[in-house]
């Protein structure tokens, strides 16, 4: 089982669930990436049954062969605005000690000066995230501009090899799939809600914020940077 965790779309509460399922020495250390870029080899993952973590389009060919890979996706506009309060919640002096100067723009921009910005952080998490993700642009740093079609269809390949493709407003549907697939009962996993807005278990580093109002001006800035990510979510019934 391979879960490729998107940011702001249930991914931990997902992971926990896992974690319910399968004994722990099943899992893959790695959280993260694999650490490889393209045509890079890999450690030998064999040993592995379940990997859950913020993999990209660059790590797929790396894990076992025959793996199902699934992940959960939400709606564009409500992730682009989930990711962005997050970054809020955060601890401006942390960031800065931290040099997070992208995370550290959207506690000192309004959220219209920050959709209008263009810097490297901001593209990656939040300028048509979904194909930079799928498409394996976002860890290599590569550019939409010009190539947005070529980054499409990778994204819709990518996402068409995958055994499932949850959505975040129906987690339960995906831990029911994982759990039947795996021969297991649905009825054994958790089903934790974590990392919900405004939760963040006692951080210190965090705080809570309000939600960002809704305005239409506000929601046309972002759904301009969403174009590719509502085709992605059509091209796959979602």
């Amino acid at each position: 089982m391979v879960f490729l965790h998107l940011m702001k779309c249930a991914g931990t509460s997902i992971h926990a669930s896992l974690q319910s399922l399968f004994d722990p020495d099943s899992f893959c250390p790695e959280r993260f990436h694999l650490g490889v870029t393209r045509g890079e080899p890999a450690e030998d993952l064999s040993r592995y049954q379940v990997f859950s973590g913020h993999f990209d389009a660059l790590d797929l060919p790396h894990f076992p062969a025959e793996s199902q890979v699934f992940t959960s996706l939400r709606d564009p506009l409500d992730r682009a605005l989930s990711h962005f309060d997050f970054w809020r919640s955060h601890d401006a002096s942390y960031l800065e000690q931290a040099g997070l100067l992208g995370t550290l723009a959207a506690v000192e921009m309004t959220a219209m000066e920050f959709f209008n910005s263009d810097g490297g952080d901001f593209r990656n998490n939040f300028d048509n995230y979904y194909v930079r993700s799928l498409s394996g642009a976002r860890r290599d740093g590569r550019s939409l501009e010009g190539r947005e079609e070529e980054h499409f269809e990778l994204a819709v390949a990518t996402l068409g090899s995958f055994a499932h493709i949850g959505q975040t407003s129906n987690v339960d549907a995906t831990i029911d799939w994982v759990a039947e697939l795996s021969g297991l009962s649905p009825a054994g996993a958790a089903r934790p809600q974590m990392n919900r807005f405004n939760s963040w278990d006692g951080n210190p580093l965090l705080h809570r914020v309000e939600p960002t109002p809704r305005t239409p001006e506000l929601v046309a800035l972002v759904e301009e940077r969403l174009v590719l990510d509502r085709r992605l979510m059509a091209a796959v019934g979602l």
